[in-house]
């Protein structure tokens, strides 16, 4: 799927912890790999440059589009999976989209081999344990039938 210009493999992927996700927004933001921006839901995208210059605003793309709220300073925290279209009101040639995507699911530990040493151990015990029992309990009734 196409929004406003950016196809599946132009999307620039911002979703690691550390990355950047800034769009320097002028006349030349078409010409930066930021224009297509991949997102975690949950992550913010950051307009850096001048708003009143080059009002943005939503464009193509999954509605709502969480872009027209964005705040003073050209913040938008986008909470749902979908790709949102944007542009400049008056200039018509600065368009780009977020794609956003759900995080991975947390990740489960694997058992190292110590944890399954351990769970070795405690089973062969519960069950050296519950003979020990069984032989105890016989001795006492066979002492009892004497």
């Amino acid at each position: 799927m196409t929004v406003d210009g950016c196809q599946d493999a132009d999307y620039l992927d911002a979703t690691a912890a550390g990355a950047g996700r800034t769009i320097t927004w002028n006349i030349f933001v078409t010409e930066t790999p930021q224009r297509c921006l991949k997102v975690l839901a949950g992550q913010t995208v950051h307009w850096s440059g001048d708003l009143s210059e080059h009002p943005l605003a939503s464009d193509e793309g999954t509605t709502p589009n969480p872009i027209d709220a964005h705040d003073g300073a050209g913040n938008v925290t986008f909470t749902q999976p979908g790709t949102f279209g944007w542009r400049c009101l008056i200039h018509s040639q600065m368009i780009g989209s977020v794609m956003v995507v759900s995080p991975p699911p947390p990740a489960v530990p694997a058992a190292g081999a110590g944890a399954v040493g351990l769970l070795v151990a405690l089973l062969l015990g519960f069950g050296l344990v519950t003979r020990l029992r069984r032989r105890s309990t016989l001795r006492l009734l066979r002492g009892r039938a004497t």
